[in-house]
């Protein structure tokens, strides 16, 4: 049964105290009211908060608010964690990659392309048994002794950061030749030491490394890469985006991602050989010592086999003129276009690097990747689509014969869109 429980409240106007009803034109006496109620826990609840007592919904709707930001903060902090922190984003990467492999070759490559990366003998069995380790340039200079089994030199951003040019040459410098004297097997590129190549001093440390059967591998994330595809890399590790029906790569923040059938399509059609590795964007961050090394390993396991015949040849005839190159009459370049420059001022950057490279001669065909600026760290401004489609106008007018193979986005852009369903 119930219990009797006498409660002061106003006749009318339940919750006002001190005696005064709103509307009545002056002070009524307080009249005891008896009200009936059970002993459950909601009509407890209730009285309470009736008779002032709110901690109990305070205490709820602190742990509601506590528990929200936790399931906020916990992924963000997870992927800070194994994605940006670099010690242990390495250390992940590491643990991933000797465990799990998650590269796989791109379908239908030529046996020339897998003889261009493929190993044989003690180094592929050295590299299926784990027996490698990854290097940086820095910690290779200062290295007197090659460390056992297969040895990666690992180019990664932090390597080059922040420097003028010419001391990016000649620190490289110093890397590839450290890279040469302790028998390095295979030196993994990320973005700045892959640029340097697309110049007259980097493109002969790339031959240097090729005539001493040392195998170059580039993290291909992003149109920033277009130049250097004529140098024939042995590998292109590439990460890979589902989006619209298609595959794409894509880098994290630089809006320049490109269609894997697309740029496939003129691998082939300019007879470029190089090998096509690829991995999940969302799998292991990509541009960590042991990561690279760990990508790269994978990639030259699954170029081998016993039916192909590790190939190394010679560097093909090109004009190298600085994140422009070019190869046969065909000119492949690299743009950086900062965000909210004029498509007019964007097409003319364009098209002085092609005419770096193409010189006084009209070239056959242009490939161009455009970087159009960076995207934030978790929202961004809208894509420059419209810079991209006056720019495309503009050159193709006056250069003629030209594909721009980017488009606008990040991969931070592209999961923003997915996220939000903006592609539906």
């Amino acid at each position: 049964m119930g219990s009797s429980i006498e409660s002061d409240i106003p006749a009318s106007g339940i919750g006002h105290r001190g005696g005064e009803v709103p509307g009545s034109g002056g002070l009524y006496p307080r009249l005891k009211t008896r009200y009936k109620v059970t002993n459950s826990t909601p009509t407890k609840w209730m009285l309470q908060r009736m008779k002032g007592n709110s901690r109990p919904i305070k205490i709820a709707m602190a742990s509601v608010s506590l528990a929200v930001v936790l399931l906020i903060l916990a992924p963000m902090a997870a992927i800070f964690f194994f994605y940006y922190l670099p010690t242990t984003s390495d250390a992940f990467a590491n643990a991933v990659l000797r465990t799990v492999t998650i590269v796989a070759p791109a379908p239908n490559q030529s046996a020339a392309a897998k003889g261009r990366l493929a190993v044989s003998g003690d180094k592929l069995a050295q590299l299926k048994r784990g027996e490698y380790s990854a290097v940086d340039g820095r910690e290779l200079i200062a290295l007197r002794k090659r460390p056992r089994g297969f040895l990666f030199l690992t180019i990664s951003p932090d390597d080059l950061q922040g420097m003028q040019l010419d001391d990016q040459f000649f620190l490289m410098r110093k890397f590839i030749d450290a890279a040469i004297r302790l028998k390095v097997d295979a030196v993994v590129d990320a973005s700045m030491g892959d640029h340097l190549h697309t110049y007259p001093e980097g493109l002969k440390m790339a031959e240097d490394l090729r005539e001493r059967g040392i195998k170059r591998l580039v993290v291909f994330d992003g149109g920033h890469h277009i130049s250097s595809l004529p140098l024939e890399p042995e590998g292109l590790l590439i990460p890979v985006t589902n989006w619209r029906d298609s595959q794409y790569l894509d880098h994290t923040f630089t809006r320049d991602a490109v269609k894997i059938p697309t740029l496939r399509a003129i691998i082939s059609k300019e007879r470029i050989e190089t090998f096509i590795a690829q991995f999940p964007r969302i799998s292991v961050t990509a541009k960590t010592p042991r990561a690279m090394a760990g990508l790269a390993a994978q990639a030259i396991i699954a170029a081998s086999s016993e039916k192909v015949k590790p190939v190394n040849k010679p560097i093909a005839s090109v004009k190298a003129a600085g994140r422009s190159v070019e190869r046969n009459g065909a000119v492949f370049a690299s743009a950086e276009v900062p965000t909210g420059t004029p498509p007019a001022i964007a097409a003319e950057r364009a098209r002085s690097l092609i005419a770096r490279a193409a010189g006084q001669s009209k070239p056959r065909r242009v490939y161009l990747g455009v970087t159009y600026g960076t995207s934030g760290l978790i929202t961004s401004d809208p894509p420059p689509v419209l810079i991209e489609s006056e720019m495309a106008k503009d050159l193709n007018r006056t250069v003629g014969n030209l594909q721009i193979l980017t488009v606008p986005f990040s991969g931070r852009d592209i999961y923003a869109r997915k996220l939000l369903g903006a592609d539906r």
